[in-house]
C-alpha cells in the first residue's frame, strides 16, 4: 500500500496536496475552506444559457464544501440540490475518499495550470481525478484530462497511474460516469 496525500487546510504550512515542498516549477495550492468554517453559497441571478454555467460552478463549490463538512445547507439553491446528491452518490458508489478538493496546480516552467475539482483515492488507494460536469460534454475535456494527469504527476512525483472520471451529474440526483 502506497502513501497517498491527504486533505490539508490551506492555512497549514503543508498546504500542498503532498504534504511536502512542491517540485521546482510546480506548486499545489488547496483552495479549500478551512475546517470548522461554514460555506454559504451565493444565489445565481437567473437560470438559463449563462445560469447553467453559474449553477454548475455553484454545484462544484457545494460538493467541495460538503466533502469538507463545511456546507451551510440552508444556503443551497434548490436547483442544485439534485446535482449535490448525485455527486455524493458518485462518492459513495465508487467508495472514493477525498484527498484534495479544488486543487490549483501550476507548472510555471511551461506556463500551464488547472484546477482539479477533486483528487480522490479508491479503496485500493488508486488515485482518481474527478471533474464534475453538470452540462454538455465537450471534446476539449479529453485534452484537459491529459493536462490534469500531467500536473498531478508532476506535483506528486509518483508516476500517476490513476484515472480521470467525469461524473455527469443530473438535477434529479442521478449521474452517468464518463471516462
Amino acid at each position: 500500500q502506497r502513501n497517498v496525500p491527504s486533505v490539508v487546510p490551506p492555512s497549514s504550512p503543508e498546504s500542498s496536496s503532498t504534504g511536502r515542498e512542491p517540485c521546482a516549477g510546480q506548486r499545489v495550492i488547496s483552495t479549500a475552506t478551512e475546517a470548522g468554517s461554514s460555506t454559504s453559497l451565493p444565489k445565481p441571478a437567473r437560470f438559463g444559457a449563462t445560469g447553467g454555467a453559474t449553477l454548475g460552478a455553484l454545484t462544484i463549490v457545494a460538493v467541495g464544501s460538503e466533502l469538507r463538512g463545511t456546507l451551510d445547507h440552508t444556503s443551497i439553491d434548490p436547483r442544485i440540490e439534485g446535482y449535490l446528491q448525485a455527486a455524493l452518490a458518485v462518492m459513495a458508489d465508487l467508495r472514493l475518499r477525498p484527498l484534495n478538493i479544488e486543487a490549483v496546480l501550476v507548472d510555471s516552467a511551461h506556463r500551464f495550470a488547472g484546477t482539479i475539482d477533486l483528487l480522490a483515492a479508491d479503496p485500493d488507494d488508486a488515485l482518481a481525478i474527478i471533474d464534475w460536469k453538470t452540462g454538455s460534454w465537450y471534446d476539449e475535456y479529453t485534452a484537459r484530462a491529459g493536462g490534469y494527469i500531467y500536473l498531478v504527476d508532476q506535483a506528486l512525483e509518483i508516476g500517476f497511474k490513476g484515472k480521470v472520471i467525469y461524473p455527469s451529474l443530473k438535477s434529479d440526483g442521478s449521474y452517468r460516469l464518463m471516462h
